[in-house]
């Protein structure tokens, strides 16, 4: 019917459309920033999918926390505990990309 393929198309619409304003890390100067500061706090202290120590992981939080304040206009207060709950419950790989989209979604720049 006339109807249902105007609802197939309006609904391909909306996912493109989200997919298109998806946010982009490579394509946003913030998101490839974000990625090079995580990335040189990885060859720093470690990767963050392999560390073993409280300390470590605590150390990272504080540093995306740093990051946090240069990449996002108004950095959440929370986010240092957010992030350092997170490096203690990971599971699987892990890396500079994932964790700034974490950055960028709890900020509200990226979907979740």
């Amino acid at each position: 019917s006339v109807a249902g393929r105007l609802v197939a198309a309006l609904v391909w619409l909306s996912l493109a459309a989200r997919a298109w304003a998806a946010f982009d890390l490579e394509r946003d100067p913030d998101g490839r920033y974000c990625i090079h500061l995580v990335e040189k706090i990885e060859e720093e202290v470690g990767l963050l999918d392999k560390l073993e120590s409280a300390e470590k992981k605590a150390t990272v939080a504080s540093r995306m926390a740093e990051v946090a304040r240069i990449v996002v206009p108004e950095p959440a207060a929370d986010f240092e505990a957010v992030m350092h709950e997170k490096l203690a419950t990971l599971s699987g790989e892990y890396g500079a990309e994932d964790a700034c989209l974490f950055l960028f979604r709890h900020h509200g720049r990226a979907e979740l």
